[in-house]
């Protein structure tokens, strides 16, 4: 079977156990396609068990519909997806794949809102690969071991240094602490949040959604050449955050 035919496949059964109903809330479930070692599928207790297993449904869909346009795409690209929001990473030769990558992610069912941060150039070195698995490796364990975050909250993905943490904080102080860790992580250049940000209003702990902080920023040090002898930057790199809606 194709990788495209069983990402269908695999997408047409998870819709089935949608319609079922089933519940599979606080559990961690495999990431489908390539590039999955960089980056972790969570399902997030805050989100409801329906919208969890519909963003993995999702996630295969996106990338069978890569696919059928081009093998190249699903091979080269990766989408990350929480709560209908689509996180597209990787590198392709040139901006037409770009663009019909980010169109075809869009015209996806339950698909609410696409970041498109495909690059285009060469594809990535084993050892860029391997770096940006050990920052993700590390700061979900650094989530894992810090009592005041959620981190069954949070999706990570690393590319090229750069961090993209999507998920829903708590508090604004929760979504400060999972930046912060980040920040510290050897080797992260950037650090991206897509996060919502939920404040406590009732005894279940879910409430109301707030606006997101104006963009914060540090001093910024350029990323470094793929080709370039990597050295981990004295400042971790520009902080942008992008509210989601």
């Amino acid at each position: 079977m194709s990788r495209t035919a069983s990402q269908a496949a695999i997408a047409a059964a998870v819709a089935g156990l949608l319609a079922a109903g089933t519940t599979l809330s606080g559990c961690i479930v495999p990431v489908v396609g390539g590039g999955a070692v960089a980056g972790y599928a969570v399902l997030a207790e805050d989100l409801s068990p329906e919208q969890q297993l519909r963003d993995y449904a999702t996630k295969a869909e996106v990338e069978a519909a890569w696919g059928a346009y081009d093998e190249a795409l699903a091979h080269r690209l990766d989408a990350t997806v929480f709560d209908g929001q689509v996180l597209i990473t990787g590198r392709v030769p040139d901006g037409r794949m770009k663009e019909e990558a980010a169109q075809r992610a869009q015209s996806v069912k339950n698909v609410r809102r696409v970041f498109d941060e495909a690059e285009v150039g060469p594809d990535t070195h084993f050892i860029d690969d391997a770096r940006d698995t050990w920052i993700t490796t590390q700061l979900r364990g650094e989530l894992v071991a810090d009592i005041s975050v959620k981190s069954i909250n949070y999706t990570i993905k690393t590319t090229d240094g750069v961090t993209y943490i999507l998920g829903l904080a708590r508090t604004q102080p929760e979504l400060d602490r999972v930046v912060d860790h980040a920040r510290t992580v050897a080797g992260v250049r950037q650090v991206t949040p897509l996060m919502r940000v939920l404040e406590a209003a009732n005894t279940n702990g879910r409430g109301e959604e707030v606006a997101m902080p104006p963009e914060r920023d540090v001093d910024q040090t350029a990323p470094a050449h793929r080709d370039a002898p990597y050295s981990p930057p004295p400042d971790r790199g520009r902080i942008t955050s992008e509210p989601l809606p």
